[in-house]
């Protein structure tokens, strides 16, 4: 029995090689695009996050300008010293009129034991002691203080900066951290920050100190120092970028824009990163 041949014309083979219209595909070219840009963002975000998870240890208070710090928190994190602070106006006769004061946070507005208020621009003395700290090698990290300061652990003069004065004239500021280094055999330790701010309005520590171990300071001051790095690079890369895009679209004046604040962001950084770098 013979079987009739089979005719495919070419209109049924341009059926079958072309998808039908009506065909719906799975996503739009911008939409693919738009999920590969979101996606690359999140694991950009992910990997850089344990960056900036703090790592610093608020468990403990500074009440009455003491604090006992558990020996094995000392051992495993920084130890941010919040609370209050003992402050004393220092004045060319000595220390005197003992308070308390928040810290972090301004002295202005303070009312010392006289009935006097203090203002913006006076030189005050801020005490606290470290009850029973283990035997070892500590560091003891201050923020920039926007003024001359200087740093004493158990009544020795361990950093300094900017001149100390009592008057604008004598008052040398000097915006630069501390980074202190001290050892003890075991016991109390009593910190001293001294603290001059006669030509600015700004006053008092504005960030807590901290205070660890040798070991767990270094881990954290590199983790500082990275965080930094990684702020101030990524300006660089935006404003290049922005760059870029005016000088190839000079009408866009919004890439020009965000090019300058971009670089303007990259000083405020440097200013007020981990360290004045300018």
């Amino acid at each position: 029995m013979l079987m009739s041949p089979i005719v495919v014309s070419q209109l049924d083979l341009a059926d079958v090689a072309q998808p039908s219209p009506t065909t719906t595909r799975f996503l739009e070219p911008a939409v693919r695009k738009a999920l590969i840009v979101i996606g690359l963002f999140a694991l950009f975000a992910a990997l850089t996050l344990p960056m900036f998870l703090s790592t610093e240890s608020r468990d403990v208070r500074v009440s009455n300008g003491q604090v006992a710090i558990p020996r094995t928190l000392l051992t495993e994190r920084p130890v941010v010293l919040e609370g209050e602070w003992s402050i004393e106006r220092i004045t060319q006769g000595g220390v005197q009129n003992r308070a308390l004061v928040k810290v972090p946070g301004p002295w202005e507005g303070l009312r010392m034991p006289n009935g006097n208020k203090l203002r913006a621009g006076e030189a005050m003395l801020y005490r606290l002691t470290l009850h029973d700290v283990p035997a070892g090698d500590y560091r003891m990290f201050l923020p920039s203080i926007w003024g001359a300061s200087r740093v004493y652990v158990d009544g020795r003069l361990r950093s300094s900066r900017g001149r100390m004065g009592f008057s604008p004239t004598t008052s040398v500021y000097e915006l630069r951290l501390h980074d202190v280094s001290f050892s003890t055999e075991g016991g109390d330790v009593r910190l001293a920050i001294a603290i001059s701010t006669y030509n600015d309005i700004k006053n008092g520590i504005r960030i807590a100190p901290l205070v660890g171990t040798a070991a767990v300071m270094d881990q954290w001051i590199a983790l500082a120092w990275a965080r930094t790095f990684y702020i101030s690079v990524t300006f660089v890369l935006i404003g290049l970028f922005a760059l870029i895009v005016f000088f190839n679209r000079r009408v866009d004046r919004s890439a020009l824009y965000l090019a300058l604040g971009a670089f303007g962001l990259l000083g405020v950084e440097g200013i007020h990163g981990l360290q004045n770098l300018l």
